[in-house]
């Protein structure tokens, strides 16, 4: 179940109470003090429910985070399919800039731990963290019905290194999914072959084949 799906049975649900709610009190005088707080309740659960799945969409933003980056919000409305998409520019050339890809950590027989990117970004410091990559198992099921729980035991999706240490090879095909490298030197690549890469990690689906540089301009095909 979705939490779209899981919000709309709670507005259902609260309205339903309420009418229920207003034809007890009303038919037993006794109760018709408890009215006005199951009708506020009601009213609360229905309200959260209904902003969940129909808030309206944020307005584009670009600001710099920090030196050398920048993060960009671009907000395409639809009637069918609409989209918020989120961009971090990063200046490769930035002063102190470095990268790390989630260290090794087994659980069982499981490559991997789960970790929410939150808790990845707080446990090493750092000032920006991006989630990537699949793993499996994974059951969406509901709000307080899923797998994974932070720690437990995942298998990635494609090759991993973090600083050096290639600790898995992915369940996926070579080559399947596009894999992005990060050299010690902070040069980065996509697809590239490297003997011994540095950092390693992938995602789902790779928008731009190529990225050329013109002056004011960045061209991407």
């Amino acid at each position: 179940m979705t939490l779209e799906l899981l919000f709309d049975r709670i507005a259902l649900a609260a309205g339903l109470l309420a009418l229920v709610s207003s034809l007890v009190a009303w038919r037993w005088r006794r109760s018709r003090p408890l009215l006005i707080p199951c009708f506020i309740i009601t009213a609360l659960l229905t309200g959260v429910a209904l902003w969940h799945n129909h808030r309206p969409l944020p307005s584009n933003e670009r600001r710099m985070l920090f030196q050398g980056v920048e993060y960009v919000r671009e907000v395409r409305p639809g009637r069918e399919d609409p989209k918020i998409v989120h961009v971090v520019r990063i200046d490769l050339t930035t002063p102190g800039l470095s990268f790390l890809v989630t260290p090794h950590d087994p659980v069982g027989e499981y490559e991997q731990a789960a970790l929410t990117t939150s808790s990845f970004l707080r446990a090493n410091h750092l000032s920006l963290a991006i989630n990537a990559d699949g793993f499996q198992p994974w059951e969406p099921g509901d709000l307080l019905n899923f797998y994974p729980r932070e720690g437990d035991g995942i298998t990635l999706h494609v090759p991993s290194v973090s600083l050096g240490d290639r600790y898995s090879d992915g369940y996926s095909p070579p080559g399947s999914v596009p894999t992005l490298h990060l050299s010690a030197q902070n040069q980065a690549s996509i697809n590239s072959t490297h003997a011994h890469p540095y950092n390693l990690i992938s995602g789902c689906t790779r928008w731009w084949s190529t990225v050329k540089r013109r002056p004011g301009r960045i061209t991407r095909t």
